[in-house]
């Protein structure tokens, strides 16, 4: 099983920094602060997501301003994808019993209550 990269990044204005990325993956960055140029020329902004895919073995990056970014990278999923709150499944069906499941206490672990408080 390949391992892919989670990386939290910090750039200073003007850094260039190239990272790797295995072809075929789907990378996703997600700029936390500042402002970055790709190498495809495309700027992005503090609060924004890019999400790319086939750009080959590596990504280039720049700092226009100081900044700071996450950087994941996998596999594509090559299945369908399907999110709502809390949740991220294949359908809505999906969705929705994950919805009803968590309503009839399925997610919580046995021996506590939600929201309980210590009376101690």
């Amino acid at each position: 099983m390949q391992q892919s990269p989670v990386l939290d990044v910090q750039l200073t204005a003007g850094t260039k920094t190239v990272l790797p990325v295995s072809e075929g993956e789907t990378t996703l960055l997600y700029i936390r602060s500042g402002r970055l140029q790709l190498n495809s020329g495309e700027m992005i902004e503090a609060q924004q997501m890019a999400v790319m895919s086939n750009h080959g073995e590596h990504l280039e990056i720049q700092a226009v301003r100081d900044s700071a970014f996450l950087l994941l990278s996998g596999q594509p999923l090559n299945e369908p994808i399907y999110g709502r709150g809390y949740f991220v499944m294949n359908t809505f069906n999906e969705v929705l019993q994950a919805y009803e499941d968590l309503k009839q206490g399925h997610f919580i672990a046995p021996n506590t209550k939600p929201n309980a408080t210590d009376e101690t």
